[in-house]
Parts: C-alpha cells; sequence; structure tokens
C-alpha cells in the first residue's frame, strides 16, 4: 500500500474516472494514506484562476489578484453545469450533496495546509439568516472542519450589515465594491496569529 497517491486531474471529467478516482481515494484514506490530483492546466498561484490563455508555462501568476488580501484560494472544480446548479441549490436546501461533498474533501485533501489551521465560514447578514434559515457556507466549512478535524470558529468573524443579493451579470469588481468593509473580526486574540480558511 502506497502512503501518497497521485492522480491525474484530466481523468476525473468522465463518469468512469470519476468514479475510480473516488474509489481510489477512499481505499487510499482507508489505509492511512493521502492523496492529490495533479491538475494538467496552468494555474494561478495565488487566486487559482485557470491560466489557458497564457502559452507560456513558466508563467504562474495571473497578476489580477496582487491586491487581494489572502495567501491562497482554491476551488473544488470549475463552476459551470452540474456543479453550479448544486452551488445554488445549496442557497436553499440545508443540504450538502454527497458529490459535492466529495470535491470538498478531494480539494482540501489535495493542498499543503498548515496544521494550526482554523476554518472561519463567511457570515451571512441577520436578515439573510432569517429569510434562509441557514448559512451554507458554514455548512460547508463544518464539513471540511469534521473531515480534516480542524477546529470551527463560527463567532470570530461578524457582519456588519446587510448587502445586495449577488447576481450573475455582476462582474467581480461590482461583487468586490458589494461586500467591502462589510466584516469584522469581533475576536481577534482567538485568531491573531493563526491560519485562517
Amino acid at each position: 500500500s502506497a502512503e501518497i497517491l497521485l492522480l491525474e486531474g484530466y481523468l476525473y471529467d468522465k463518469p468512469k474516472g470519476k468514479q475510480a478516482l473516488e474509489r481510489a481515494v477512499e481505499l487510499c484514506h482507508r489505509a492511512g494514506g493521502k492523496a492529490g490530483i495533479a491538475l494538467s492546466d496552468p494555474f494561478c498561484s495565488k487566486c487559482g484562476a485557470p491560466l489557458t490563455s497564457i502559452s507560456d508555462r513558466s508563467v504562474s501568476a495571473c497578476n489580477q489578484c496582487d491586491d487581494d488580501h489572502y495567501d491562497t484560494a482554491r476551488s473544488a472544480g470549475v463552476y459551470e453545469k452540474a456543479l453550479s446548479a448544486s452551488v445554488l441549490r445549496l442557497k436553499h436546501e440545508a443540504h450538502l450533496p454527497g458529490a459535492i461533498g466529495q470535491l470538498l474533501r478531494f480539494a482540501f485533501d489535495s493542498m499543503p495546509l498548515p496544521k494550526d489551521l482554523t476554518i472561519v465560514p463567511v457570515p451571512l447578514s441577520k436578515q439573510r439568516l432569517l429569510e434562509r434559515s441557514f448559512n451554507q457556507a458554514e455548512l460547508l466549512a463544518r464539513a471540511i472542519a469534521q473531515h480534516s478535524r480542524r477546529p470551527l470558529d463560527e463567532f470570530s468573524l461578524a457582519r456588519k450589515q446587510d448587502t445586495p443579493m449577488h447576481r450573475a451579470a455582476m462582474d467581480r469588481k461590482a461583487r468586490e465594491a458589494s461586500v467591502r468593509n462589510v466584516f469584522h473580526v469581533v475576536r481577534p486574540s482567538l485568531i491573531r496569529g493563526r491560519n485562517i480558511l
């Protein structure tokens, strides 16, 4: 049995390949090993955006995220087709489908993350929480916290005000502007110096 299993990402595109990779990951974890996925297409080392329009394979940054205040961002998949439908459904149903949970765990296990990681979900406004009765970010964060046995902190970050709902037509700048200065840290002493996901 191998301690580390490296899978090729392009095999995940088709149903049979997806089933085989997920089964291999499951067996690897059961045996106490670690599984990772290799992405053939280049992506930005900071924000994770695909660099498909760049022919120079030595380029590792998109430069669109230079001013963003985080170290690294990654996604569990490309936001399209079934995945985008499942994400949108999460806004209305407090249920994490098995396939989405598997993708999240797979993406998490593929990232080199520090051990002292604290998982902090993005909070909803009180008004939105009343409307929905649950926070989908908290649902995702809880699943990752349980899987990784990392602490979940639902209280250190708060939303100061309600914001307009994001629309599909909003571009990146409009979305960023809509949440600027909306959040604040209410328990800074508990997260100071820690790595936050």
